[in-house]
């Protein structure tokens, strides 16, 4: 099973510690999205930021896209890590 815990937290904090300290709502509609259904589900570590979503979440936020790649990265060890645990242990 995947893991988005690291994203998840990530993007909830960047969000509302930004200056603007943006709703859930509000930065669904910067986005372009008709809700705030898909950052509801990111931040509940339901799923991670769609990769063609990527560098306009990380404009708004003024984040460095390092900064994605690097909790994106964390979920998919955790997530490997969690699989072959599974296998083999």
């Amino acid at each position: 099973m995947k893991t988005f815990n690291n994203i998840a937290t990530f993007v909830k904090k960047k969000r509302t510690e930004h200056h603007r300290k943006y709703s859930q709502d509000e930065l669904s509609t910067l986005l372009g999205l008709k809700s705030n259904h898909l950052i509801s589900k990111i931040e509940a570590a339901a799923c991670s930021v769609p990769l063609k979503t990527l560098p306009k979440l990380a404009k708004i936020l003024e984040v460095h896209p390092d900064e994605f790649k690097e909790a994106i990265i964390k979920d998919h060890q955790e997530s490997l890590d969690r699989y072959f645990k599974k296998l083999f242990f």
